[in-house]
């Protein structure tokens, strides 16, 4: 059915969503989040970034890590509601506490782009030596991940050299 909903004709796409609605009404999580992702995506019709984020919310209701994901992702980006980093790092934060490795990527994101929160790097540069320090383990997981991918600026002098594959 997913290959219907993401590849078919309008009329499959369109008798996908139903089904999905169906499914998601009767409790079904992967069909919650398959719609939230088409409302999302456009995929039965144009994009509803606002049913979209209504639908990833319960999702996260329903404490499933996609949902609570996809919900601090859209107030990070202001997708479906209005911008709000600190919210959108509260739902980050639940979602990397329930496991989510998405979600802890996307902390170090916010902490590489100063997103709601100072950039590291620049705290770093500044020669503030604590900069990290107290950060939840779940902030310093994405932050690490982010930083491998060689953004940080003391390269060659970088000490996760080893672990940087642009180095």
């Amino acid at each position: 059915m997913l290959l219907r909903y993401r590849y078919g004709s309008p009329e499959a796409r369109s008798q996908a969503t139903g089904l999905l609605q169906r499914a998601a009404a009767s409790g079904s999580s992967p069909a919650l989040i398959e719609l939230a992702t088409g409302y999302r995506d456009g995929l039965d019709a144009p994009a509803h970034p606002a049913k979209a984020f209504k639908t990833y919310q319960v999702a996260a209701e329903r404490k499933l890590p996609g949902g609570v994901l996809a919900v601090g992702k859209a107030y990070m980006d202001g997708a479906g509601v209005p911008q709000d980093f600190a919210t959108g790092l509260t739902w980050l934060h639940r979602a990397a506490d329930m496991g989510s490795p998405g979600a802890k990527f996307q902390i170090g994101v916010a902490y590489r782009r100063g997103s709601g929160v100072p950039p590291l790097h620049f705290m770093i540069e500044a020669g503030q030596p604590r900069a990290g320090v107290g950060l939840p383990e779940t902030d310093l997981h994405g932050l690490l991940r982010v930083l491998r991918q060689c953004h940080c600026r003391a390269a060659p002098q970088c000490q996760h050299q080893a672990d940087c594959p642009d180095h």
